[in-house]
């Protein structure tokens, strides 16, 4: 076996207190795998650029993190983009970006794999490079530095990043990932050519070094040239069935919330609408489903290993998933006892079915989505949206009566051969549905959000132009005041990022140029709103001769287009005939429940839609496996099922009067759990754990006490909390010995059996030290405590800046000088602290450290960090010098408790 060279882990310790969120930094998350990476014979990192909690949701990265980590030759970890805070502490102490599991250097690892997901993210990759040592652009790269790969939705036009990556994958990875392992592993060190072209071997691996562009004097584009041999394009990877591929039930459980913070079943990949805007629609095909019996093994197996409070399904349209309804009872059926919520993706209106609204109805009634994209008919019909108003209003009507109080509805400006009378329709629209709304529910509400058409590739709005800036304001206007007077919320995109979105989606590997010119810049995280400069921007194409109009022009028919040799499968001369029909305002119909209409994609042999039906059988519905289009030769003896909601009439005005009469649908929810037993459990709280915020480490415990299958007691309602009660909030990097939580139980739990299970699913530095059984009526921890007893130490260089700090303030302290600490409030003003009320017996315990008690009185105590500024004299910036560490706490008169080695309560 090859052994790389030696890396160490990098120390980021003391960088931690001056950011944000520390936990983006710290891994170890229950259920995150953890090998010997200096042993592994590949070192493969997953990169995402952008916060944890966006990259923490993304499926993609779980899915490979899962395969990759089942290799015996291989470890896996994670690479997320450091925020600006951690990004300038990285700098500043000269420490280079690192990996979340080993926190070792990114350089240590042989792949670099970006997960693409908005092209306003190509800046943030060029900044992980440079924090990871790694050279930009790929020519630079010697035998030893890392490839630098990349996938996802993006990367069908990646030309603007094409000079930085070594290689690209198109379309899915489960199976092309493991070939790729394998092409690194055989050429480790040696030249960078021979790197690429057993990367371009891969089916479905594009090697941006293989092909050449060439332009004319009008600046479009010339030809592509293939320059390793004649092939003229390179097709995307399929996997061909859903359910023979390995799906991970044991998610990493994230430490602090993330953007998905539930379990994901994907039920489908891939779409066959054919909505004209939509690339994932183009991309991603054909349809493949999950079996629902499958996708139901799957939830459970995955609830139960991560605890997560929330599943929901994931598709790009869940609606066209003819088994959704009864798989979401089926899912509720099982988790809903359990307080495990069940989320829903947003839906295509015509399949918001009256079934599925019933179902629903069981699932605590917030916010639905609804996508209509479009608000007159003719445009539906231009974009081929393949719903009518009338099955937007019905879907209303629906989700109305059955109780939700609110609406989200979405929609796009700027759509090819749009009108102000188009724009201006979703203000009717809007108010016609809110206005049937609040005769079904009084408490109807509607908020509209919007956003700017982006032509993307491999769509037949390829062709199309962009409205430009001035425009997308004009017509937001248009839409804020519009909605303002009707008294609907309004939300949308910010125009210059969408401006800048559309010409790196279409752009060509010349703004590679413009990306360096931002990277020198600073820029990163171009995606958040308080991040992205539109003058930049422009400023950048300016340097670099370009133009953002340019890029925004519609393209000819005939045009090479900068994709043109990415193969999605999906024939140009399908989407052309497409965009064709567009502009006819002809739609076109779904294949899955239709005929085929020839886009290239499947060859009805390896490549095929699979889908499943639910049909009558023995008086039940049950799911059937279908493969190719309803009416393909195959399919000849099946029925073709309809949409349901288009067989059912929007409801009359005498109906909705009707409907509106009756009381709001309640729903079904279980009451209060009886607990037959309280629990006073005892831990500490060291190592990594301390970076943990209070409410990250709730989160965490009551994720545990669910993998720990603890029958934990929920109050009833709407929102059923667990009846849990834990110690005040440590300070962010203090230790303890004498973290409390009291948890009620609803059935009795050996306390051994408790105790050996907690201890395997709480995070790296939180154990119990101890459980007691307490009286059922006993005063929760909160209220229970009235004195904490904590240990403060200086560091060495703060003990010797003044060696004789502690006796002097002691003794100063002893002699009555001193005593109120002024506290600044969150309006900015100061109030004062008795701290002689509430602090007693300090006292220097060591050459550096000194003993304290806080006590509470009044319900006011002061804070051990006013301790350290208030008797101490240490100033704000010193005090991550301090190690605070809590290593007791008094109770109030005792709750007469009694060690328990067994946790249990009369019935």
């Amino acid at each position: 076996m090859t052994v790389k060279t030696a890396f160490s882990p990098v120390d980021i310790a003391p960088l931690l207190k001056r950011v944000e969120k520390p936990a983006r930094y710290l891994g170890g998350e229950p259920n995150s795998t953890r090998k010997d990476a200096l042993a592994a014979e590949v070192r493969f990192a997953l990169c995402f650029p952008d916060v944890y909690e966006i990259a923490e949701s993304h499926l993609g990265i779980k899915i490979l993190y899962h395969l990759l980590n089942k290799r015996e030759d291989t470890v896996c970890e994670r690479i997320y983009a450091p925020w600006v805070d951690m990004g300038d502490e990285l700098k500043k102490a000269g420490l280079p970006l690192f990996s979340l599991e080993s926190h070792l250097p990114a350089r240590a690892f042989d792949v670099l794999g970006f997960t693409l997901q908005y092209e306003l993210g190509f800046t943030t990759v060029l900044h992980m490079l440079e924090l990871a040592g790694v050279p930009l652009l790929a020519r630079d790269r010697g035998p030893d530095d890392p490839v630098v790969i990349a996938g996802g939705p993006v990367v069908f036009n990646v030309e603007p990043l094409a000079d930085f990556l070594d290689g690209v994958l198109l379309g899915d990875g489960e199976e092309a990932v493991h070939e790729i392992v394998d092409a690194v592993k055989a050429t480790r060190g040696k030249p960078r050519a021979e790197k690429w072209e057993a990367l371009a071997r891969i089916e479905g691996m594009y090697v941006p070094a293989h092909w050449k562009p060439t332009y004319n004097e009008d600046g479009t584009l010339a030809a592509v040239e293939n320059l390793r041999d004649d092939r003229n394009g390179v097709k995307k990877r399929v996997v061909t069935d859903l359910n023979k591929v390995d799906y991970p039930t044991t998610f990493i459980v994230p430490h602090l919330q993330v953007v998905h913070d539930r379990v994901a079943v994907e039920i489908q990949r891939g779409c066959t609408q054919g909505c004209r805007f939509c690339q994932a629609g183009f991309i991603y095909r054909p349809t493949r489903q999950r079996d629902p019996k499958k996708a139901l093994a799957i939830a459970k197996e995955a609830v139960r290993n991560t605890g997560l409070e929330e599943w929901g399904v994931l598709s790009l349209s869940a609606g066209d998933y003819a088994c959704l309804a009864g798989l979401l009872g089926d899912m509720v059926d099982e988790f809903y006892p359990q307080r495990v919520s069940t989320g829903l993706p947003s839906m295509r209106t015509e399949t918001l079915t009256k079934e599925l609204v019933d179902v629903t109805g069981r699932i605590r009634k917030t916010g639905f989505t609804l996508a209509p994209e479009a608000a007159t008919d003719r445009m539906r019909k231009v974009i081929s949206k393949n719903n009518v108003e009338k099955d937007l209003v019905q879907a209303a009507d629906n989700a109305f009566a059955a109780g939700w109080d609110q609406i989200k509805m979405y929609f796009m400006i700027g759509l090819p051969t749009e009108t102000d009378v188009d724009t201006l329709a979703i203000i009717e629209l809007a108010q016609r549905v809110l206005a049937r709304g609040r005769r079904l529910n009084k408490n109807a509400a509607v908020t509209v959000s919007v956003s700017s058409f982006v032509p993307k590739s491999h769509t037949p709005f390829q062709w199309a132009a962009q409205i430009d800036e001035p425009e997308i304001i004009r017509k937001q206007n248009l839409l804020r005041d519009g909605l303002r007077k009707a008294r609907i919320p309004f939300k949308y995109h910010d125009s210059g990022s969408s401006l800048m979105e559309g010409v790196l989606s279409r752009g060509d590997r010349r703004l590679g140029a413009v990306l360096l010119e931002m990277h020198k810049g600073g820029a990163r995280f171009e995606g958040w709103t308080e991040r992205f400069s539109l003058p930049a921007w422009r400023a950048a194409l300016a340097r670099c001769g370009l133009s953002e109009t340019f890029y925004q022009r519609a393209r000819g028919e005939d045009e090479v287009l900068p994709w043109d040799h990415v193969d999605s499968r999906v024939m140009k001369k399908f989407l052309l005939r497409d965009w064709k029909a567009a502009l006819k305002e002809a739609d076109i119909t779904d294949c899955v429940t239709d005929r085929c209409h020839a886009c290239g994609v499947c060859d009805f042999e390896t490549i095929n839609l699979v889908t499943f039906q639910r049909v009558e059988e023995e008086g039940a519905k049950v799911p059937l496996r279908m493969e190719g289009p309803a009416r393909h030769p195959t399919n000849k003896a099946l029925p073709i099922l309809p949409l349901a909601s288009r067989d059912a009439p929007v409801l009359s005005d005498e109906e909705i009067n009707a409907l509106g009469e009756k009381s709001k649908p309640a729903a079904v929810l279980p009451p209060a759990d009886v607990a037959v037993s309280k629990v006073r459990v005892r831990y500490t709280k060291q190592g990594t754990s301390v970076f943990l915020s209070h409410l990250e480490m709730m989160v965490g415990w009551l994720r545990a006490l669910r993998r720990a299958d603890a029958p934990v007691a929920y109050s009833g309602g709407f929102h059923p909390k667990p009846k849990v009660s834990m110690s005040p909030a440590l300070p962010t990097g203090a230790i303890s010995t004498a973290e409390f939580m009291d948890v009620e139980l609803k059935a009795t739990m050996d306390g051994a059996l408790l105790r050996e299970r907690l201890a395997r699913h709480l995070p790296k530095g939180m154990d119990v030290l101890g459980l007691t059984e307490l009286p059922k009526d006993a005063p929760n921890v909160q209220s229970g405590i009235t004195a904490m007893k904590w240990e403060a130490t200086l560091d060495a260089t703060l003990a010797a800046e003044d060696p004789t700090r502690l006796e002097r303030c002691l003794r100063d302290w002893n002699a009555g000088l001193g005593g109120v600490f002024m506290r600044e409030g969150k309006d900015g003003g100061h109030k004062p602290v008795d701290m002689r009320a509430g602090l007693e017996n300090i006292l220097q315990v060591g050459p550096a450290t000194v003993a304290f008690t806080i006590r509470t009185v009044e319900g006011k105590s002061p804070r051990p960090s006013e301790v350290m500024r208030g008797v101490l004299g240490l100033a704000e910036n010193q005090l991550d010098r301090v190690r605070l560490e809590k290593v007791d706490v008094s109770f109030g008169p005792p709750p007469s408790a009694k060690d328990a080695a067994t946790v249990s309560a009369e019935q």
